[in-house]
């Protein structure tokens, strides 16, 4: 079993932060669907996970609970999940709609550090593509908005985008913060992914129009969402800075 996961996790893309084979202490799910780098992070330590059997063309988001202290950065089928606050989380993925088993993460009260040679770049010039979709569960009522991004500038693979996001008595917010680099950078190059999942307090998305405030070098970009029980429209004007298209899914 050790040694399917490291093989994993040695394959995974750059992007990602991996630590060296010999430090994993990563974990499986049971039925094999799920790997994680660590079973145990301390507060804001990136951490690996894996949805083994799906592909790059498939629809996936992560599912996190509770939700609200975690931010997720994606590529493919793998997703690089740091933590706000101590404590005990169960980590799925949904794949084309279908849930995975769940993993369990525990996060202690550490605060991590990164490692030296880490440098924080800001993302001057820099635009955001977002991609909006709306997630619904095949098993339950769970509905909820899910956002997708990528930059427009390109960093090296190795690269993580920070961002925080949260949904609060309807108000959408997502900050575009800064990028961590990991030492000198002597491969190639990309734009940056990330996925926000804006889960509600309710299991059903209700009806309604919500402000959407989304922040990037210092300019806060304002719109709002309308919900219907046919539609979801982003009433979102701009064109440069932050872009979110489609502008209309049905629900």
């Amino acid at each position: 079993m050790k040694k399917l996961i490291y093989c994993l996790f040695a394959i995974l893309p750059a992007y990602f932060i991996i630590q060296g084979c010999n430090k994993l202490d990563g974990i499986i799910s049971a039925n094999g669907q799920l790997t994680a780098t660590k079973s145990e992070v301390k507060i804001n330590e990136p951490d690996t996970l894996v949805a083994v059997d799906a592909k790059a063309t498939d629809n996936i988001s992560w599912i996190v609970t509770p939700g609200g202290a975690n931010s997720i950065s994606t590529n493919k089928n793998a997703a690089a999940i740091k933590f706000t606050q101590a404590g005990t989380y169960n980590v799925k993925a949904s794949i084309n709609g279908v849930n995975t088993e769940s993993l369990t993460i525990k996060v202690n009260s550490s605060v991590y550090t990164p490692p030296a040679g880490s440098t924080t770049l800001p993302l001057t010039g820099d635009q955001m593509s977002i991609t909006p979709g709306l997630y619904k569960s095949v098993y339950s009522d769970s509905t909820y908005i899910y956002l997708n991004f990528q930059t427009t500038n390109t960093y090296c693979v190795t690269d993580r985008l920070n961002f925080t996001g949260s949904v609060d008595a309807g108000n959408y917010q997502l900050a575009f913060n800064n990028i961590t680099e990991f030492g000198t950078c002597t491969g190639s190059t990309s734009t940056l992914h990330g996925g926000l999942n804006f889960k509600q307090s309710a299991a059903l998305l209700a009806n309604g129009t919500y402000p959407l405030n989304i922040s990037l070098n210092g300019t806060t970009y304002t719109g709002s969402i309308v919900v219907t029980s046919a539609t979801i429209t982003f009433n979102w004007t701009y064109t440069s800075g932050v872009v979110i298209n489609p502008k209309i899914i049905t629900r």
